[in-house]
């Protein structure tokens, strides 16, 4: 038992855990609007729907260095996915606070910016982590960064455009 309190990642875990219980309580309130069909949109500190796009090609470039780094420097497949899901664990309370601009949007369900923007945004980063893992591709820095450029430019706004369909058409979460 304690052999793995001496681990770096059980500590870790434990510290996005706490965060989850207790930092909600020291965030300050979200920025509301009057609910309408189509609000200008705004994320949960109250800054311009534009700032979403900044705030997600900044997430997904960290999470794409992050991703190189865990690939590269973990002992195995599951120490990597491990690495990878607490690394996840954080950036889901960054798309909730500083992405999602639908809090207000009648046409928007709920889930849709609890559990939708999420998958939106951390869906294809993901798929490619797990594609490296099981396949063991190991790519020079240079080629991982072209094509990870692909993938933040390319790959992430198609699928987020597939999503949203998927959101409207099968889930319900959008509405007209």
């Amino acid at each position: 038992m304690l052999a793995i309190l001496k681990s770096p990642k059980v500590w870790l875990l434990l510290l996005i855990a706490a965060g989850y219980i207790f930092l909600p309580k020291l965030l300050p309130p979200r920025f509301e609007e009057k609910i309408s069909w189509h609000p200008e949109g705004r994320n949960w500190f109250g800054q311009p729907g534009w700032t979403a796009f900044v705030y997600a090609a900044g997430l997904l470039i960290i999470l794409c260095a992050l991703r190189f780094l865990i690939l590269r420097k973990s002992r195995g497949p599951i120490d990597a996915a491990a690495w990878y899901c607490l690394v996840l664990s954080v950036f889901v309370p960054a798309v909730w606070l500083l992405v999602v601009i639908d809090w207000d949007n009648e046409a928007v369900a709920e889930i849709a910016c609890w559990v939708g923007y999420p998958i939106a945004l951390l869906f294809v980063p993901t798929v490619v982590f797990l594609f490296d893992l099981i396949t063991h591709t190991s790519l020079a820095p240079g080629v991982y960064l072209l094509r990870s450029v692909g993938e933040i430019c390319l790959l992430v706004p198609a699928w987020c455009m597939v999503w949203v369909y998927i959101e409207l058409l099968i889930l319900g979460w959008v509405g007209f």
